[in-house]
């Protein structure tokens, strides 16, 4: 949230950066994964499950095959690990069938599709004939068509993940889901294309995230589309609206309700570091070097004791500053991310010395995108 299929970037940010913490927060305001937050908290259970426990939850299925929960909580034992063996790949995919099969308008199975991308081309072909088959049975139902758009849309099939979400919208035009997923879809669309391709999928994401926020009551909800709004109008080149929202963001009333606990969460950071990123890149486009350099140092520090270091913080406005000389900001920003960035692999301190040796560190590709 990298190549062009969805899920390695879902996998990297779900997998690798996630800590309980941030999971319990994410659940409790929001879930870009799944629409039912019980459903998603119950897959993440999953990974804490023991091998003899996720056999006891094998046993008590051949007892009660329609245990749906029991499912939930086996497809996140074997959907989140990494390394799970031909075996597990089995029951994964066995556990993905059914859910498809008998739920296939559940929330959750768009998250179990960012684990479920099997090489095997037979196993991919029998998913994508069951989700065939299921659209034309249940091709009333906006819920089924949206979960397998979704497929779709990883799978690469544009032109009918577009055609179902649209679809989707169509059946429900008052909920705000289906222009956001239509968004995320055009935002999909977009990564890596050729420039003039990107800037017209993301006016096309700007325009239904726009949609979106008519729609929603939820100010949680509102705060990420302004996010999202910002981030797709800065790629379309409408710089005054991109600006609108950052600055919105970082002044709204709406982040109020993204305490918790009495703390900043882990969210509300995140949107405090991106509202940055954008303005100080707005404002270096502008010329205001000096601008942009204070939302360089402003991104960079952390709000609150929570401890978003599984974050990929972004680089893009520290990389477009060192391109006019300006490393003194740069080697600074890295110092207060590095407060808080368990840097594993001691990037910062290696992106530290080539800037000071007058070079421009090769950031990684999460370093780069939004």
């Amino acid at each position: 949230m990298n190549g062009k299929k969805l899920s390695l970037i879902i996998l990297v940010f779900f997998v690798l950066y996630f800590s309980s913490a941030f999971i319990k927060s994410y659940i409790k305001y929001r879930s870009y994964f799944s629409r039912d937050p019980h459903e998603l908290e119950i897959f993440m259970d999953g990974s804490k499950l023991s091998q003899k426990e996720a056999e006891k939850l094998e046993t008590k299925l051949i007892k009660d095959p329609d245990n749906f929960p029991v499912r939930i909580e086996l497809l996140g034992y074997y959907g989140l690990n990494t390394s799970r063996t031909k075996g597990q790949e089995e029951k994964f995919q066995e556990h993905s069938i059914w859910t498809i099969e008998n739920f296939p308008d559940t929330s959750i199975i768009s998250t179990i599709t960012v684990f479920n991308q099997p090489c095997d081309e037979k196993i991919s072909n029998k998913f994508r004939e069951l989700w065939l088959k299921q659209i034309r049975i249940y091709g009333d139902n906006a819920k089924v068509l949206g979960n397998a758009a979704y497929f779709f849309m990883i799978s690469n099939d544009d032109t009918l993940a577009e055609k179902l979400f649209k679809k989707a919208k169509e059946l429900e035009p008052d909920n705000p889901n289906w222009p956001e997923e239509l968004a995320r879809f055009y935002s999909h669309k977009g990564r890596d294309a050729p420039v003039t391709v990107r800037k017209e999928s993301a006016q096309k994401a700007v325009e239904e995230i726009e949609e979106a926020l008519a729609l929603t009551d939820l100010k949680q909800d509102k705060v990420f589309l302004f996010l999202e709004l910002s981030k797709n109008a800065y790629i379309a080149g409408d710089f005054e609206k991109a600006s609108k929202y950052a600055k919105k963001i970082l002044t709204s009333a709406e982040r109020e309700y993204l305490e918790w606990e009495g703390d900043t969460t882990l969210l509300d950071w995140e949107l405090f570091h991106y509202s940055n990123i954008i303005l100080g890149r707005i404002a270096l486009s502008s010329g205001k070097i000096e601008e942009a350099k204070e939302y360089l140092i402003e991104a960079g520090k952390l709000k609150g004791s929570s401890n978003p270091s599984f974050y990929r913080v972004n680089m893009m406005l520290a990389k477009e500053l060192l391109k006019v000389g300006e490393r003194e900001v740069v080697l600074e920003y890295f110092e207060l991310c590095g407060s808080f960035w368990e840097d594993e692999e001691n990037k910062l301190e290696e992106w530290a010395k080539i800037v000071r040796q007058g070079g421009i560190p090769d950031f990684d590709c999460s370093n780069l995108n939004y």
